[in-house]
């Protein structure tokens, strides 16, 4: 509804890209532009719509209804899409993992499947995450997130995954009946965190900053040893909870279909 009203009152005709946020259930619009921008191609294999073709048949005076279109999404195929991005951190040093408003990846791929949860995976496999069902994972997250990271870590734990956490997050987690052992901050006595990662005992790591740091705070130390370790890593409690769902399906690439995007 909101694209449709900015689209009319600019009088665009094509492709228009409208970046929309939404923040405390306020709807904010960050960026417009009429430019291809790279999630085009997304839609049009997501989809198997011919944007550019419709787009440009528009800018020339054809309208949707009569080349067989109405408004709204495609959505015939009935499939789920899941565009995961790429990252070259580990090409990059003294950069810190922790996103934000500004674009880091270097580059993306498609998960499409019959539900959310095998898109996702295929996705994040397709994208170089090293899938573990098992093991360690150290969660460590600014304050205003710990309440929210209790149902992701206890998502976790259900799966039998042996909880780390930073002494605040970890008291936050066992106050709330989720078992997570307590481990030393960098600058504290060894064992600390460094060496908890060093140890291959983590297979996944949750870290959350209070803002953007650079890669020689504690936080962004941790995620940097984590990546040189080869061990996933995620910045938004969303993208964990996301692969914890997909863990519960104890699903491999091999229990789900493979889709032809050619004959979408």
């Amino acid at each position: 509804e909101y694209a449709k009203k900015i689209t009319l009152a600019l009088n665009v005709r094509g492709v228009i890209n409208i970046q929309l946020v939404l923040s405390n259930n306020r709807l904010y619009v960050t960026g417009i532009s009429c430019n291809l921008m790279h999630n085009i191609p997304f839609i049009c294999k997501a989809t198997g719509l011919r944007s550019i073709e419709l787009a440009t048949r528009c800018m020339l005076g054809e309208k949707l209804a009569d080349m067989g279109y109405e408004g709204g999404l495609n959505l015939a195929n009935n499939l789920y899409a899941v565009r995961v991005p790429v990252f070259s951190f580990d090409k990059l040093r003294g950069t810190d993992t922790q996103l934000g408003s500004e674009m880091k990846s270097t580059g993306e791929v498609l998960g499409l499947a019959k539900n959310f949860e095998d898109a996702l995976l295929k996705g994040l496999i397709a994208s170089g995450v090293r899938i573990k069902r098992s093991g360690g994972v150290l969660v460590t997250v600014r304050n205003s997130d710990k309440q929210e990271a209790i149902p992701v870590a206890e998502k976790f734990a259900q799966l039998d995954f042996n909880l780390y956490a930073t002494a605040g997050t970890a008291k936050t987690l066992n106050a709330n009946h989720v078992p997570s052992s307590s481990i030393r901050k960098i600058h504290e006595d060894s064992p600390h965190i460094l060496d908890l990662i060093n140890s291959n005992k983590v297979v996944y790591v949750i870290s959350t900053s209070e803002k953007a740091e650079n890669a020689h705070g504690d936080d962004g130390k941790i995620r940097r040893r984590a990546l040189e370790k080869q061990i996933p890593t995620f910045t938004t409690l969303e993208t964990a909870s996301a692969l914890a769902g997909c863990l519960k399906k104890k699903r491999s690439l091999e229990d789900i279909e493979l889709i032809d995007i050619t004959k979408i």
